[in-house]
């Protein structure tokens, strides 16, 4: 029940007296003190003002050294609690002779508490005040005198027990009436102790398996969280995996299909040049054929010497044409965003573009809005854009989405007018 020999830190000491008094004790000290200044029934109230709750036991049931101690830590640890315990203090603490407030000498604040030990009652509220007192030194003289104190109720209950003589005297102004009533008072402190030490016992075994539960508790998630980081990285991993294979496969079909449009240029080059060719070779024919008619007609009507006429070539049939197609820079970037197959498609619908312009598989038609432009169906939603030259050429314009023909519409007037 002394006070400790633990160093009270700087901070603990008061920098106003008028609050948090009791921070100037260490916490044992604190403890102390409030078992002798206050009834469990105030700290009972104190403990429930502030919320506190001791599991497994009601408030009711739960033994004063309990309360104490608990109040002492929350004192030095929560500033409402500091104010409800001065507070508790302030009413029970009450002495009839006031204190100065100036300097009092220390040797004056212990025999003053020494004195206060006669009348019941007044040591306590004296404590209190010199506790409370603005002076410093004023209060350290109050804990040491606090110290006396708690050392002269050690120093009774460890000599009641051998009998009223100590070191073969007996105490001066001790009654055996008295004494006995002491003895009495140790031997009810002393069951109270022995009653709190089983009730101690008892917690701290109910303690002991709470606390082997909730360790198997976490031990327990303690497995769960390791499998679950152990599955979050196979997840991560087998995402990784896939996203690897995915750009693979993108970056494959991506070559693949330039690959193939580069093929299909080369080929449309090459029938390109083939058509000149052969309009080229037209254009000779239809020369040859205008000389031979312009011959005839200035050839005389009477009849030729017996020698045989010249053979004339028939002219090819002018219903066969071929219309050359001329890919715009604008249809080579069009088709970079568009699948292979259809890049295959647009230049099979070309071709027979070129060959046929009425074909009914190509399903041309003309937009109203915007003069000599047609445009094709490729595909479901891909259409192909148009227009046609002098001179039997086919301007192959741009590869849209059906969902952008409007857009292209307008911009296709809005250059053609600009």
């Amino acid at each position: 029940m002394h006070g400790d020999d633990t160093v009270r830190p700087a901070e603990v000491v008061l920098a106003r007296p008028e609050k948090a008094r009791l921070l100037i004790l260490s916490s044992s000290e604190r403890a102390a003190f409030l078992t002798l200044a206050l009834p469990d029934a105030a700290l009972r109230r104190i403990c429930r003002g502030l919320g506190l709750s001791f599991p497994g036991y009601r408030l009711e049931k739960v033994p004063g050294a309990e309360l104490v101690h608990a109040l002492a830590e929350e004192y030095q640890t929560n500033p409402r609690a500091a104010v409800l315990i001065d507070a508790s203090l302030d009413d029970v603490c009450r002495v009839p002779l006031p204190i100065p407030a100036g300097p009092i000498r220390p040797g004056v604040v212990r025999l003053m508490t020494f004195l206060a030990a006669a009348p019941p009652g007044a040591t306590v509220p004296l404590l209190w005040q010199f506790l409370s007192h603005p002076v410093e030194k004023v209060r350290q003289a109050g804990v040491r005198a606090l110290n006396d104190h708690l050392g002269f109720i050690d120093g009774m209950a460890a000599d009641f027990p051998e009998g009223p003589e100590v070191g073969g005297r007996v105490r001066p102004g001790s009654s055996a009436a008295s004494q006995e009533g002491s003895r009495g008072e140790m031997r009810r402190r002393l069951k109270e102790t022995e009653a709190r030490a089983s009730v101690l016992g008892r917690e701290l075994e109910a303690a002991r398996a709470q606390l082997i539960g909730e360790r198997r508790q976490v031990a327990l998630r303690d497995e769960r969280l390791a499998q679950s980081k152990a599955d979050l990285a196979e997840s991560e991993r087998r995402l990784r995996a896939s996203e690897e294979s995915r750009s693979a496969l993108e970056a494959r079909r991506d070559r693949d299909a330039e690959t193939e449009a580069r093929h299909y240029m080369v080929e449309a080059a090459r029938r390109a040049h083939e058509l000149e060719a052969l309009q080229a070779d037209l254009a000779r024919a239809r020369r040859r054929e205008t000389e031979l008619l312009s011959r005839l007609k200035e050839a005389p009507t009477s009849p030729a010497p017996a020698t045989a006429p010249p053979r004339v070539e028939p002219p090819p049939d002018p219903g066969i044409s071929f219309q050359v197609p001329v890919f715009s820079p604008e249809f080579y970037d069009s088709i970079h965003r568009w699948d292979v197959h259809i890049v295959r498609a647009v230049f099979e619908k070309v071709l027979l573009l070129s060959q046929n312009p009425a074909h009914p598989g190509l399903d041309a038609k003309p937009i109203e809005s915007a003069d000599g432009l047609y445009r094709i169906k490729v595909a479901q939603d891909v259409r192909l854009f148009y227009r046609r030259l002098p001179a039997g050429r086919l301007d192959i314009l741009s590869l849209i989405d059906r969902e952008d023909l409007d857009r292209y519409i307008h911009r296709y007037r809005t250059r053609v007018k600009g």
